[in-house]
């Protein structure tokens, strides 16, 4: 086994280093809602909806459970406003320009119609996905609702202008379970991010920064019962945290808290992470090295795979996550598959070549880019949701001996990498 390990990150590492060198993705205005992008890879649009309301469903994630009879989805309600008004900072006069995120996670399930499924990824009808519902029972650990959070301010002195950003609620969600062998069980667990619940100012001048939020056991039929998000204390209090890859190993959690180094945190009772693992991937330290100016970052949740015929490039358990690279300058994104080992430390084992998400412009305006939100294995088969451009939900959906072809030799075409 070694030497095939190790056949995929050579590709990598020539991949990666022509990240810099291709030109944008190109324009989708309006992506079809069903792309059939080789024999049994397809990209569908999430025919995900809400009671009412003009705000986008964006950064889906889903969860096959109770033997992949139930489907469990999140999305995160999203809306734009901007407001400019004459205010005071400082004692004097200056320009307000007031920003605010409408976000909201939303939450549904249904039972899963195998057959309906597979009639809508060869082209037919889409599948019937239930209303999504506000997540209403989210509340703090003091048992207050989860709003009022705390704003972002920035001064700009060249003109008199202070800046704020206020986010109404939590953003993206990733669902799980943390013991999935336990059949019929009702709850989920869910990880998200959000500016901290403390009031408007109650982060202090300058902390106010997303923060990781885990809750437990939730009830995705009764999205108003109450559930409690508590902090993970895993990172740090003044810097944005967000990103983390949820996982599960005999009934313990983890998060991939960082791509490189792969650093692993292991929750503990009450958010606590003492315990953290750290390991390096040689393709990643070496593209880091060349690109200071890229960031790279996690995705959705880690699945364990243990189907060894579907994937004879690595023919044992293993986890499988998604990563991107991200230009912060201009949003900019490659996504990726990897692979990592099963077992602490859970060093990074294989890089995928470019997943092939498509892209799209938002709806104010800017770079089209796409967003990986969620991941699953439901038998053989891979489903990656995303949003492109903040817009539109939607999957990849492919075989998992398909994307095993992407941690091979001729998976890696560096013509072929593109941000998105």
């Amino acid at each position: 086994f070694p030497d095939k390990l190790w056949i995929a990150p050579l590709a990598v590492s020539a991949m990666l280093g022509a990240l810099c060198l291709v030109p944008d993705a190109e324009r989708n205005g309006d992506i079809p809602a069903w792309r059939e992008l080789e024999d049994m890879v397809v990209d569908v649009r999430l025919p995900l909806h809400m009671g009412s309301g003009s705000d986008r469903l964006i950064n889906p994630s889903l969860l096959f459970r109770n033997d992949g009879t139930e489907l469990v989805l999140t999305a995160r309600r999203h809306g734009v406003s901007s407001e400019r008004s004459h205010s005071f900072y400082d004692r004097r006069q200056v320009t307000l320009v007031e920003d605010t995120w409408h976000s909201e996670i939303m939450i549904g399930v249904l039972n899963f119609d195998e057959l309906s499924w597979n009639a809508w990824l060869k082209g037919g009808t889409p599948m019937k996905l239930p209303s999504l519902s506000p997540w209403a029972g989210l509340r703090t650990v003091n048992d207050s609702k989860w709003n009022n959070l705390c704003v972002r301010e920035r001064w700009i002195p060249e003109n008199n202008t202070l800046s704020r950003l206020v986010v109404t609620g939590p953003e993206d969600a990733r669902v799980f379970q943390r013991f999935p062998d336990v059949f019929g069980a009702p709850g989920v667990d869910v990880a998200f991010n959000s500016y901290p619940p403390l009031g408007r100012y109650g982060c202090g001048k300058d902390g106010a920064v997303s923060q990781m939020y885990l809750t437990e056991g939730v009830d995705p039929s009764s999205p108003r019962s109450p559930s409690y998000g508590m902090h993970l204390d895993c990172g740090e209090s003044d810097r944005a945290e967000k990103n983390w890859i949820p996982f599960q190993r005999e009934g313990r959690l983890h998060f991939v808290y960082s791509i490189q180094p792969h650093v692993i945190a292991e929750v503990q009772a009450g958010g606590r992470c003492n315990k953290k693992s750290y390991s390096s991937f040689a393709p990643l330290v070496r593209f880091q090295a060349r690109q200071p100016g890229l960031a790279l970052r996690g995705s959705a949740q880690a699945v364990l795979v243990e189907d060894v015929d579907a994937t004879p490039r690595l023919p044992k358990p293993h986890f499988l996550a998604l990563m991107h690279i991200v230009d912060p300058k201009t949003r900019r994104y490659a996504h990726f598959a990897y692979r990592f080992r099963s077992e602490a430390p859970f060093e990074v084992l294989q890089v995928s070549s470019q997943l092939p998400l498509q892209a799209a412009a938002p709806d104010e305006g800017g770079q089209p880019f796409a967003f990986a939100s969620g991941l699953a294995v439901h038998g053989q088969q891979v489903v990656i949701t995303y949003a492109a451009g903040d817009r539109d939900p939607r999957a990849l959906v492919m075989p998992l001996q398909r994307l095993d072809v992407m941690f091979g030799d001729n998976g890696a075409n560096p013509q072929d990498i593109a941000f998105a």
